[in-house]
């Protein structure tokens, strides 16, 4: 293998690398995301159950 192989082969494995450290990098992003929504969603379910009792106390 000659340096210009060489070479190319470093420069395509350090690209490779950048691109599996970017496709972790989204994912990572993706489940926060998700957590956030399952949270919030939790959250917005516990004021609608609150809301419900405080009616049906009301009643």
């Amino acid at each position: 293998m000659d340096k210009n192989e060489k070479k190319l082969k470093q420069e395509t494995q350090q690209h490779n690398d950048a691109e599996k450290l970017k496709t972790i990098d989204e994912a990572e992003a993706e489940i926060k995301s998700a957590e956030a929504a399952v949270i919030s969603g939790g959250a917005a379910r516990s004021f609608f159950r609150a809301v419900v009792s405080n009616k049906e106390w009301q009643e």
